[in-house]
C-alpha cells in the first residue's frame, strides 16, 4: 500500500513540474507574439511619425499634472457617459 501511495505522489509531482514547464514555455511565447504583433508596430511607427506616448523629459516642473479642458456639455451627456 505505501509503495502505490508513494507512487501515486511521484506521479502527482511529475505532473505539476510538467504543467509548470509547458505553462511558461506558452506564455513566454504568447507574450512573444503580443509583443511581436501588436506593441512593436505600434512603437515603430510612432517613432517614425515623431509621437511621444510617455513623456519621459529630465526637466524640473512645479507639477506634472496635464490639465484637460473637457468643456462644457450638455447635462444629459453626463448621465449617459457609458
Amino acid at each position: 500500500m505505501e509503495k502505490i501511495r508513494q507512487f501515486i505522489t511521484g506521479l502527482k509531482d511529475g505532473f505539476e513540474g510538467f504543467a509548470a514547464m509547458i505553462t511558461g514555455i506558452m506564455n513566454f511565447f504568447l507574450l512573444a507574439i503580443a509583443y511581436f504583433l501588436g506593441i512593436g508596430p505600434v512603437s515603430v511607427i510612432g517613432k517614425i511619425m515623431g509621437k511621444h506616448f510617455l513623456e519621459l523629459g529630465k526637466e524640473k516642473k512645479d507639477s506634472y499634472w496635464v490639465k484637460r479642458d473637457a468643456g462644457k456639455q450638455e447635462t444629459e451627456k453626463y448621465y449617459r457617459m457609458f
